[in-house]
């Protein structure tokens, strides 16, 4: 038995020898769609319908919904993969009692939204439809997946004026060539893989580059990543605010991948930089 095969599960929709393709695509993008959380009751929620890439497995729209609170200058906090607008919760209270109107949307396949899979191209086209409601932003901070959506969105003209990212992951092609070792595909059908996502995406996902990205942006920016994390690469993270003219690097320790979002100082850190500080 080859070291693929033993990688296959017997129950698997990919057979022994030849991985299907399609269904690589499905569990690649599938978000499992976790359960919507409560929204706080100051709240207000918007209902949009989100165009998707031709063939996308959710049909030609999905249903999106960006939660409002507060009063004041627009900003934008954007949640992670399998996480929804609630993750940032703590922050969002922060910022609204600080004089931020906050905008939060639940993307594709998570929270109050419709759909069940999710790619980066539709994660930015979200956080686009969800400043053709709110405006221009004053500040941004997203998290995990949610900060390359961020990097996409900000690649193709979504206006932020300051913007900060915890934990993100920086290279989509990479990710995908990991999730196809995973499913034991082998290394030279490795172009056929990369095409049907390019196809159902609607992007080349090796364009996915956040280091070749940032370096075409001039915001004012923040990035926090633990040294602890076992999801994101701290190294690749590292290479980005290197790349990103002007941006701030702040290494913490003690914190994974998730305890980000409910730390004390790194919640105030994010206040004080959205204040320009």
């Amino acid at each position: 038995m080859t070291a693929a095969q033993k990688h296959v599960q017997p129950d698997s929709a990919v057979t022994r020898d030849a991985p299907d393709l399609s269904a690589m695509v499905d569990r690649f993008l599938a978000t499992g769609h976790p359960p919507a959380q409560p929204q706080s009751p100051d709240t207000v929620t918007h209902e949009l319908s989100l165009s998707t890439p031709a063939g996308w497995r959710d049909g030609s729209s999905v249903d999106l919904r960006v939660h409002q609170r507060g009063d004041g200058p627009a900003v934008l906090l954007v949640h992670g993969w399998r996480g929804q607008a609630t993750d940032l919760a703590l922050l969002a209270d922060r910022l609204v009692a600080g004089g931020y109107t906050v905008w939060m949307p639940d993307l594709p396949g998570h929270g109050h939204s419709g759909g069940e899979y999710l790619s980066l191209p539709l994660a930015a086209a979200a956080l686009h439809a969800t400043q053709a409601l709110a405006g221009p932003f004053a500040f941004a901070a997203a998290h995990s997946y949610g900060g390359a959506g961020l990097v996409q969105a900000l690649a193709t003209g979504l206006q932020v004026q300051r913007v900060a990212l915890l934990a993100p992951p920086t290279h989509y092609g990479h990710f995908a060539r990991y999730a196809a070792a995973q499913a034991g595909l082998a290394a030279n059908r490795l172009p056929e893989w990369l095409d049907a996502l390019s196809r159902t995406i609607g992007a080349d996902p090796d364009t996915f580059d956040m280091r070749s990205q940032v370096r075409g942006l001039a915001q004012p920016a923040l990035l926090i990543h633990s040294e602890d994390d076992s999801i994101v690469a701290f190294d690749a993270v590292q290479a980005v605010a290197q790349a990103w003219t002007g941006a701030r690097w702040w290494p913490r320790q003690g914190l994974g991948h998730f305890k980000l979002l409910r730390d004390d100082e790194t919640l105030h850190e994010l206040v004080e930089f959205a204040n320009g500080q």
